[in-house]
């Protein structure tokens, strides 16, 4: 018998865990649908929807892959973490909802930078690609944009949440198992022991139905949408 938080599921077999899984992710690409069809197009509506959108994603992944290897389980179990978190923190606040937005323009400088450096300044590209962040930066500046934004750290969320104890003990997993450490280079992939997966599913689920409620309560979807 699996658990999630109140919710309780029959898992047999793995088709029974991918039966979950389609549950959750039609669910919430159902209020995804919703927001599309009931809200304005604005940035406050946005925000959410693309939290959500990003959730159903993860799910995705590790459906397609099931049984995923546990470097995708636990990749994915990570990110659905971290966009609870960050969507707890962004979705009440108006000056949060700005300030997300502002550090969406600095990612994107970030991402271009990068892009700009591998592409190397020798490249035929470098010129056209320069003069493409110069515009970006130039036409966020011209609306207002702060370029000064930078990503919240996922631990000071954790502890602002009073999720300390839960951030360790997760990323004391993530650590050995989303990077190339000893341990899962030299042991666990040829582990075939399910537990560790299985925990890391439950939390995976776990944090995901937590965003969905979340969205839909901050944009009001009716509470039989929401159910899954």
């Amino acid at each position: 018998m699996a658990r999630i938080r109140e919710r309780e599921f029959e898992w047999a077999s793995m088709d029974d865990v991918r039966s979950t899984f389609e549950r959750l992710i039609r669910t919430s690409s159902g209020v995804c649908t919703w927001i599309k069809d009931n809200k304005p197009r604005t940035d406050d509506t946005l925000i959410p929807f693309n939290f959500l959108a990003c959730s159903v994603t993860y799910l995705e992944i590790t459906r397609n892959t099931m049984p995923a290897p546990i470097q995708v389980v636990a990749l994915c179990t990570r990110s659905v973490y971290e966009l609870c978190l960050l969507a707890r923190k962004v979705l009440p606040d108006p000056q949060e909802r700005r300030r997300w937005l502002d550090e969406t323009a600095s990612d994107n400088v970030s991402v271009m930078e990068a892009w700009y450096e591998l592409v190397g300044v020798s490249s035929p590209l470098a010129g056209t690609l320069r003069g493409q962040i110069e515009a970006f930066k130039r036409g966020i500046t011209s609306k207002g944009g702060d370029f000064s934004q930078r990503p919240s750290r996922i631990a000071d969320l954790a502890k602002e949440f009073g999720l300390e104890k839960e951030h360790k003990a997760l990323f004391g997993l993530f650590s050995k198992l989303v990077h190339p450490s000893a341990f899962l280079i030299n042991g666990w992939q040829h582990n075939k022991d399910q537990t560790l997966a299985t925990t890391l599913i439950l939390n995976l689920l776990d944090y995901a139905d937590r965003l969905l409620q979340l969205v839909g309560s901050h944009v009001g979807t009716p509470e039989e949408i929401v159910r899954w």
